[in-house]
């Protein structure tokens, strides 16, 4: 797909009324028109298109540009920042219509959130191919989807990078491409096993219309600062399971062998379960459970 050397020109595109952008014209072609247009519409069948690339790289704007042609109704209830808004867009799409899953701030997570992306993608995949619908997932890497998805239900990966700090290049990988992509890549989080000639450039035009945009920047920034706020709720309620199992072990100890120091018992966890913790945080743990009323 896409075979020959990149253009270094494209062509204009007017999609209904207001929106106009650029997009790669063999990207139009050979797979919105020939292949993802032909899916949905007469093979009645849904597809997974995954565009990955670094945080600032430009991968939501491509994104929203290709949503945009595929499905001109596209709009922002259908451009979703987290699971819940992403399983609601779903089971109200229509058949047929473009849902984007924007988890562009997963990279910044904790596995417990890689895991959460991908139990989200995975549980509605039943209604993306009943419904038919063309899914987007952007997101920092490939290789951070689920082995499931990533291997049998997407279709596509586009890749987007900077060239000598100028953004605004992708580089496009097959079904069978990607497949042996995220086999021989995924331990490195390198692309460079596979080599693909489906390249070009794109602009950064935004899909949605002007009067969308700054809509569309608030709609992500209180996702990012709602993202922030679970993770470190999260992070806090691991660590506390962590420090109550841990001064409990203790305390259980100490009543068999009263003459247990906190010394010697934080040496032994490093030593025999490989638990590293320093003996005043230890200190402090135990000192915040007796506040909570945990410990005597």
């Amino acid at each position: 797909m896409f075979k020959g050397k990149e253009l270094p020109m494209v062509k204009k595109m007017t999609i209904g009324s207001k929106i106009d952008y650029y997009i790669e014209p063999r990207l139009k072609k050979e797979l919105l028109d020939e292949v993802i247009k032909q899916s949905l519409e007469k093979d009645d069948r849904d597809y997974v298109l995954v565009v990955d690339g670094a945080e600032g790289s430009g991968k939501s704007t491509l994104a929203l540009q290709i949503g945009k042609y595929v499905d001109p109704s596209l709009d922002l209830s259908r451009v979703c920042f987290d699971g819940d808004s992403f399983q609601k867009a779903i089971i109200n799409s229509k058949k047929g219509q473009c849902v984007i899953f924007d988890e562009a701030f997963v990279g910044l997570s904790s596995r417990s959130a890689v895991s959460r992306m991908n139990n989200t993608i995975v549980s509605m995949m039943m209604q993306m191919r009943q419904k038919n619908l063309f899914i987007i997932i952007v997101l920092p890497s490939f290789f951070l989807l689920d082995k499931y998805v990533a291997m049998w239900r997407c279709k596509y990966l586009i890749h987007v990078y900077e060239r000598k700090l100028r953004r605004g290049y992708f580089i496009g990988f097959s079904e069978k491409k990607k497949k042996t992509l995220y086999l021989l890549g995924k331990k490195g989080f390198t692309y460079k096993f596979v080599y693909s000639k489906a390249k070009g450039r794109f602009y950064g035009k935004f899909a949605l219309g002007i009067e969308q945009e700054e809509e569309y920047r608030v709609k992500k920034a209180k996702a990012f600062e709602r993202f922030s706020e679970e993770e470190l709720i999260l992070k806090e309620e691991s660590t506390l399971w962590k420090m109550r199992l841990v001064c409990w072990v203790y305390e259980f100890l100490k009543e068999k062998n009263p003459q247990l120091t906190q010394q010697e018992f934080v040496e032994a966890l490093k030593d025999r379960v490989k638990i590293s913790i320093k003996q005043n945080t230890f200190s402090i743990w135990m000192g915040k459970l007796r506040k909570m009323g945990e410990l005597s």
